[in-house]
């Protein structure tokens, strides 16, 4: 009997009542609540009158990272200066990886990768707008120069949300910017 009919059979005589549910599982579906997540779940904040029992996952704390677990790899990090992209470039750092900071945001991109170079960490910082060519080609060349290659790169820069990175974003009035297909996004316009 293969594998796949077995499964299929089970599943029939579950369907018929062959099969009893777990108590675990007859205890949560009687409560409708999700199952306890232990130090990983926190209560959700309001809580949310149409889903009882609600709960959110908790961040990782900001010092979490595996020791070691990209020693020798070269990451670059996109939008680098603040956020997911800063938290992304200390996490990496912390787990052995040299990493190429690129951002727009020069001061606050200089500063990040100067912070994660002081705690001992092998960076490099690109100031830059990723939608430009040129500063694409600069972050490559130099992970290539200082680390000898590229193994992985996060994405992060926002180069879709339709407004310059800091200002509150206006639905109403840059609608047709926000979740454009990419070929349709247009870059946002710099101040000053």
């Amino acid at each position: 009997m293969r594998r796949r009919d077995m499964l299929k059979g089970i599943g029939g005589a579950a369907a018929v009542g062959g099969v009893a549910a777990t108590p675990v599982a007859a205890q949560a579906e009687s409560q409708s609540l999700p199952p306890d997540l232990g130090p990983y779940g926190e209560p959700w904040a309001p809580a949310d009158p149409d889903v009882p029992g609600r709960r959110g996952i908790a961040p990782m704390p900001d010092d979490y990272f595996t020791p070691n677990r990209f020693a020798g790899k070269t990451v670059i990090v996109t939008g680098c200066a603040r956020g997911m992209g800063r938290g992304a470039a200390w996490r990496l750092a912390r787990a052995g990886a040299n990493v190429v900071g690129v951002d727009w945001l020069e001061d606050q991109g200089r500063a990040t990768m100067d912070e994660i170079a002081a705690a001992g960490h092998d960076v490099r910082f690109v100031a830059g707008d990723v939608s430009r060519d040129e500063t694409c080609a600069r972050m490559v060349e130099t992970a290539v120069e200082a680390f000898g290659g590229v193994d992985a790169a996060l994405n992060n820069a926002g180069v879709m949300d339709g407004v310059f990175s800091g200002e509150p974003i206006d639905y109403a009035a840059q609608r047709d910017l926000v979740f454009a297909p990419v070929h349709e996004a247009r870059r946002p316009r710099r101040r000053g």
